[in-house]
């Protein structure tokens, strides 16, 4: 069941006389960001499901929803979905009485998700607010705001008092966690950091470095902290008496975040294709362990395609750039790993790709090839195609008009 017709939509039925086959169909979620592992509530539900089990609960910003997936069976259900008052999340934890918080970086708001299903604004003033987590008790909570100047915050779970400010003028802090020394831990993504707060004197210091994008950290039951690296796909374990590193699992790059199940059965969520998967340790001698797929992954939107030679297409799929054809699909650009924001248009200009990004720039690249800007400052492109020629057409829908661009970007009319 993809995300379409969970909620009832048909599939499409091509018109007479024509044919229609998928390349690539949809993830079965809208993109997967924050992964929370919990110890299943119901044991007697669904087959394959047994006491001491583990669900995740995986938060997904485009889809407005939190579903529930039975680590054991890779049975789906709903826990939060569209339309339920948990908007647009990106992570998310439990607090002790049951209580799921949530944050949502593109509305600055933490929502409350009640048990008994109903939901409120904890708070919305936390510009970016992103990564979400909580003590050994689930009493105390905590967030950061990723972004450059990210700010670190305890909150107040009855939501009666304000927001109190740890630290500030942080580098795109993400997904934290507590550790076993009352240490609070989050990454710095860009800078490729992992800092520590203490929670008793306050203050804060590098803890570990060099690391490719670490978008989350967790602590595991013998408290050595994991950190998945977007960039290279890796899970890397320290630990923090010795600072010692070692790699425990290798997939795709583009993880979001992780969570830590029952006996330490890891589990990894992908922001670039929507695909959670539990993971199996690297092995003797550097191997690499395996994948066990519990919600596969497709496009997240797609948002504009663009042909390609030889019957590939070329895919703006907001968070990834890929090339779809006969042979499946190969992403060839990520966010924060290639791209600097989301891509919403594609064309293919004199041989060359060219993209819109979705702060108003457009961007040409190629395969092997970083994106580089040729024009900036649009209010509200949404669509590229090529003019037939060296140059290109663009649609300004912010400023009611379509532009003609040349062959370096540059802009040379309206059309």
């Amino acid at each position: 069941m993809d995300r379409w017709t969970r909620y009832g939509g048909a599939p499409p039925r091509p018109a007479p006389g024509w044919a229609l086959d998928t390349v690539c169909g949809p993830s079965q979620l809208w993109g997967a960001n924050g992964i929370v592992a919990a110890a299943r509530r119901d044991p007697g539900r669904g087959a394959g499901a047994r006491a001491g089990g583990t669900d995740l609960y995986v938060t997904q910003v485009f889809g407005s929803e939190v579903p529930c997936i039975d680590a054991d069976s890779a049975e789906l259900r709903a826990f939060a979905p569209l339309g339920s008052g948990v908007d647009a999340p990106d992570d998310g934890v439990f607090g002790h009485d049951g209580t799921f918080y949530a944050t949502a970086p593109m509305l600055s708001t933490v929502t409350a998700r009640r048990p008994d299903g109903s939901a409120r604004v904890l708070s919305d003033e936390l510009v970016g607010v992103n990564g979400i987590t909580a003590d050994g008790e689930g009493r105390r909570l905590f967030a950061d705001e990723f972004r450059p100047g990210g700010r670190l915050w305890e909150l107040d779970p009855a939501g009666e008092r304000p927001p109190r400010l740890l630290l500030d003028e942080l580098a795109t802090p993400n997904a934290l966690a507590v550790g076993p020394d009352r240490g609070l831990y989050f990454p710095l993504v860009l800078p490729g950091e992992i800092w520590r707060y203490d929670l008793d004197e306050g203050g804060a210091r590098r803890a570990f470095g060099d690391l490719a994008q670490p978008t989350a950290v967790k602590f595991d039951s013998a408290g050595r902290l994991l950190t998945s690296e977007a960039g290279t796909g890796r899970v890397v374990r320290f630990d923090l008496s010795t600072g010692a590193r070692e790699v425990v699992a290798q997939v795709a790059p583009g993880i979001d975040n992780l969570a830590l199940g029952a006996d330490d059965r890891l589990f990894v969520s992908h922001f670039t294709d929507g695909r959670v998967a539990e993971v199996t340790p690297v092995g003797p001698g550097g191997t690499v362990g395996s994948e066990r797929v519990l919600s596969p992954s497709g496009f997240v939107g797609p948002f504009g395609l663009a042909a390609l030679d030889g019957g590939e297409v070329l895919v703006a799929d907001g968070l990834s750039l890929a090339v779809a054809g006969p042979g499946g699909v190969r992403r060839t650009h990520l966010l924060i790993l290639d791209l600097p924001t989301l891509v919403v248009s594609a064309a293919v200009v004199a041989g060359a790709w060219w993209v819109i990004g979705a702060r108003g720039q457009v961007f040409r690249c190629g395969e092997g090839r970083r994106p580089e800007p040729v024009l900036g400052h649009l209010a509200d492109p949404t669509a590229l195609a090529s003019d037939g020629a060296e140059g290109a057409l663009l649609v300004e829908r912010g400023a009611g008009r379509v532009l003609r661009l040349g062959p370096d970007g540059e802009v040379t009319g309206e059309v």
